[in-house]
């Protein structure tokens, strides 16, 4: 999970794709409501989401359990898999964390098959 400063909430689950809630209004006061992002209906590579990372540039990392890395706009909320090469690929398939370093402007990916900086 993670949570924006504005409140907003982005769950990752098994099988489910990313689950995102934004506070509505509506004629009866606030409501909750979920958008969900699968791979059917968007660019999501695999709808088990296995962590959850924010950059601080507005950017949302998502690691999967099975489709690699994505990435996600969070003012558009467009989603989109993160492209590398097939050795790359292959070695952070499955993903169980991720840790932004701002030192570096990278991403730690732990997979697997270990750990890798992403920049």
């Amino acid at each position: 999970m993670y949570v924006e400063p504005d409140g907003t909430l982005w769950v990752g689950t098994v099988e489910g794709g990313l689950n995102v809630r934004r506070k509505k209004e509506d004629v009866r006061g606030k409501t909750d409501e979920f958008v969900h992002f699968t791979k059917e209906n968007s660019a999501l590579s695999h709808n088990s989401v296995s962590a959850l990372m924010a950059d601080g540039k507005g950017r949302l990392w998502a690691g999967t359990w099975g489709g690699g890395l994505n990435v996600v706009d969070l003012a558009s909320t467009t989603v989109r898999k993160v492209e590398m090469s097939v050795d790359a690929a292959r070695l952070t398939n499955y993903i169980g964390a991720l840790a932004y370093d701002p030192y570096n402007d990278a991403l730690w990916i732990g997979s697997n098959d270990g750990i890798f900086l992403y920049d």
